[in-house]
């Protein structure tokens, strides 16, 4: 999500719960509602393509009110960590730069960007990164 002001602009985004309770709760949560808000979970399949634990979970939910579902799902959410950073607007000028064969949209000064986004050490590789739990 963006949004920009006085020449700045905010990029917002989520990532997944840190505890393991709540990572697991979500991801359960997230199966309910795939497909119904935008949510697209990867899960393992049975031999015949259909996943049976999804088609339960999902039959089952169904038994409840549309206001506690709606509820269960705005808890998802409330679990989840939103981060963000605050940019200058002309960092979002872009232009077309071509990798492996694909015409990509790059910022302009990406090496500003990168410097913003990651640090003065950004071209220093950080051993034993893990993405996941960067906040």
């Amino acid at each position: 999500m963006y949004t920009e002001k006085s020449g700045e602009t905010s990029v917002k985004w989520v990532t997944n719960p840190v505890g393991r309770l709540d990572r697991l709760i979500v991801q359960v949560i997230n199966i309910i509602f795939e497909g119904q808000k935008n949510i697209w979970v990867s899960h393992a399949k049975d031999i015949n393509g259909v996943d049976l634990f999804k088609l339960l979970l999902q039959g089952f939910v169904r038994l409840f009110t549309e206001k506690f579902r709606e509820n269960i799902f705005d808890y998802a959410r409330s679990r989840y960590v939103y981060l963000g950073s605050a940019y200058p607007s002309k960092l979002f000028e872009f232009k077309k730069f071509v990798f492996k064969g694909y015409e990509l949209n790059v910022p302009i000064d990406s090496d500003e960007y990168l410097r913003l986004t990651y640090g003065d050490d950004w071209k220093t590789p950080i051993r034993e990164y893990a993405w996941e739990t960067d906040i």
